[in-house]
């Protein structure tokens, strides 16, 4: 698959995702593609949702055949379409944006927020070959969809922070 076929194919996967936890998910604020500042490498947030105070970061993986990795890994495999690719590891990923994402916060003044967690989110037809206790990691939008509705929000000033992520929204 050409490298711009495979971009349409995520980019199409994320905004499916998007409407959905928009349509799903009430009382929540849902943000596609945000951008954090960040020196001196700024970072990019696939899915953003924020419930109350508690911050969930998404990281979208649009393989259909199966994901492979362990945690200490640089690199996973992912196979979709007949082809196999190394991807950067998503967890390590969203370790790092929840971090940069953070400080940012951080800097424009309000206390830590908590992030209740960064989950990768696949396609129900993906199959995981991941360690047993990333398994609550890495799941489909029902199941994330399915956490969330469960969970208790956090208690903070949201319409103060909701101002401040809005601007980096690009």
């Amino acid at each position: 698959m050409d490298r711009s076929l495979a971009f349409k194919k995520g980019s199409d996967f994320e905004i499916s995702v998007y409407l959905t936890l928009k349509r799903q998910l009430k009382n929540t604020l849902v943000m596609h593609d945000v951008h954090i500042p960040a020196d001196p490498n700024p970072a990019q947030i696939d899915i953003l949702v924020v419930r109350g105070w508690s911050f969930y970061i998404l990281e979208l993986k649009n393989y259909e055949s199966s994901l492979t990795g362990i945690l200490k890994d640089k690199k996973w495999v992912a196979k979709s379409d007949k082809h196999t690719y190394n991807v950067q590891n998503p967890l390590q990923q969203n370790n790092n944006q929840a971090l940069k994402l953070m400080r940012a916060l951080n800097d424009k003044g309000f206390t830590l927020p908590q992030v209740k967690n960064c989950y990768i989110i696949v396609p129900a037809t993906c199959r995981l070959n991941i360690d047993v206790h990333l398994k609550n990691a890495v799941m489909t939008l029902d199941s994330f969809i399915n956490l969330i509705k469960k969970s208790e929000p956090g208690e903070g000033d949201i319409n103060k922070l909701r101002e401040v992520l809005l601007e980096w929204k690009k």
